[in-house]
């Protein structure tokens, strides 16, 4: 079921598997796009925002410059994150500005606002006439959010500093997830400047992180860019315990200064573990300008957030990297989708998958994560408009190019599903569908999955990272090229009473 839609569609699916769970739910339709977990100790929100929303260039000295563009719903007094007991909660947001008439380089700043509380503020810039839709997206941690059973209110926001004119926001998506404060979280920010060149520098504060547990981590950065050369590649790493990045996320230079960049990584074992030990962890994050120059940069931001590995059947983190230059022509390159969202247009290219093992029926899970990808450029030195999604295929079969069914792995050239009688058929689940505007140079996009339920059908599911044109009979459509893209998907059990296992039903 399409739950949201526009222009440019942004779109979550999950199944409907349990019945009498303790989500929101409404007889009605006045809060369809607010749902939030209750009576966990994994607390959870997915909240749409009210759109199209336009700003106004608002003063600095302003106190309402802020304007809200996603929270809880109003029918529910706008409640929509409930943690009984102490929690540490990661906060993630997408945004997507479809147009503006402020010029080229007019700063939009954004931030999480918790029961009142400021968490995290991040600068873009607008890119200018030709380069709508922008999407942006950013991420923060909130360590040791009290507990309450009245429940909080969390929401978005966002202020036009320059001008003059307006920026319409088109779409915007707020999740959040929490996890028991035992599991340790950290967050630092250093606002002063530095530079950094082709030598790995540290760029951040070092955090610690205690957990009482074997974890899994999700790390997240942030830092503004002052000064630099547009479209120089600049490469981000996050250390644990003072060892190497386990890889790199490579982003470029933007257009315009001053301008923010959110980095979003995961942590799934430490070498010579099978998981992150228990304990206190160090995380840093480092970069460098691997093709020369320099930059300055500011507000250099570090956070980590963890969850535990209570059993790897039911809390498994899954991960998959591919680092080959691949072209994505305007057709696609022939991948055949089963979702019906994503069918017609101009045709997909499959950029990375892998498999997500079957999970026991008797366990209620959650997933989060995240997905990046790295532009290298378009064929003519044009934007183009794309659409990112992640296709859910349960119990799949793969077949080669002869026809004759292979191991489903990331170099099978054709996907069908099963579809006998008791086995599923294809079925979208908890991911992002998200249309944008790449520019003609380098360029990097951070996509985040949702803490919904999945995987319950006894069978392994398929996970497909997918690109393609949006625009494809533009006069100035061309294909463009992605490097280095990875993803992971985290499970998250809910440890709930047998028989009373708790989360959320989204449709």
């Amino acid at each position: 079921m399409i739950r949201y839609a526009l222009a440019v569609v942004l779109c979550l699916f999950a199944p409907s598997l349990f019945a009498g769970i303790s989500c929101t739910s409404d007889p009605g339709t006045a809060c369809d796009g607010h749902k939030h977990l209750l009576n966990s100790a994994y607390a959870f929100t997915e909240d749409f925002g009210v759109v199209p929303n336009t700003l106004t260039q608002k003063s600095v000295v302003d106190p309402n410059r802020f304007t809200t563009i996603a929270e809880g719903c109003p029918q529910r007094n706008l409640i929509n994150f409930t943690n009984d007991a102490a929690a540490h909660v990661v906060m993630r947001a997408w945004v997507l500005i479809s147009s503006a008439t402020a010029p080229a380089g007019s700063r939009l700043n954004f931030r999480f606002v918790m029961d009142g509380v400021v968490r995290g503020e991040y600068v873009r810039t607008l890119r200018g006439p030709g380069q709508y839709p922008q999407g942006e997206e950013f991420g923060s941690v909130y360590v040791t959010l009290p507990g309450s059973s009245a429940g909080k209110r969390l929401k978005v926001q966002a202020w036009l500093e320059d001008g003059p004119g307006t920026v319409t926001i088109g779409q915007v998506l707020l999740i959040a997830q929490g996890t028991p404060t035992s599991n340790g979280a950290a967050t630092t920010a250093n606002g002063s400047t530095m530079t950094i060149d082709g030598t790995w520098r540290q760029i951040s504060s070092t955090i610690n992180v205690t957990s009482a547990t074997d974890v899994n981590l999700l790390v997240q950065a942030y830092f503004q860019v002052n000064s630099g050369t547009p479209g120089q590649r600049i490469s981000v790493g996050f250390s644990l315990d003072g060892a190497s990045s386990q890889r790199h996320s490579e982003v470029a230079v933007p257009a315009y200064f001053p301008s923010g960049i959110n980095i979003m990584d995961h942590y799934k074992s430490k070498p010579g573990f099978v998981q992150v030990p228990s304990g206190t962890r160090t995380i840093s994050v480092w970069a460098r300008m691997p093709d020369g120059g320099s930059a300055v940069i500011q507000h250099r931001e570090v956070e980590a957030i963890a969850f535990p590995v209570t059993n790897d059947a039911e809390t498994k983190m899954v991960e998959a990297i591919a680092t080959n230059a691949k072209t994505i022509a305007k057709n696609g390159d022939g991948t055949v989708v089963y979702d019906p969202l994503l069918q017609g247009g101009c045709g997909w290219t499959n950029i990375l998958q892998f498999m997500y093992p079957m999970v026991p029926s008797t366990v209620s899970q959650n997933t989060i994560g995240e997905a990046f990808v790295e532009f290298l450029g378009t064929a003519n030195g044009l934007p183009q408009n794309v659409f990112l999604a992640i296709e859910i295929l349960k119990d799949p079969i793969c077949r080669d190019q002869f026809g004759m069914e292979v191991p489903c792995t990331d170099t099978s050239t054709v996907v069908g599903v099963r579809n006998a009688p008791g086995q599923s058929k294809p079925a979208t689940a908890d991911f992002t569908f998200v249309g944008f505007r790449i520019p003609g140079g380098r360029h990097q996009k951070v996509s985040f999955t949702h803490a919904l339920l999945w995987g319950y059908d006894g069978a392994p599911t398929m996970v497909r990272f997918l690109l393609s044109h949006s625009a494809c009979g533009a006069p100035t459509a061309s294909a463009f090229f992605v490097g280095k893209r990875w993803m992971e998907i985290k499970a998250v059990t809910i440890p709930e009473p047998p028989g009373n296992q708790i989360s959320c039903q989204f449709d």
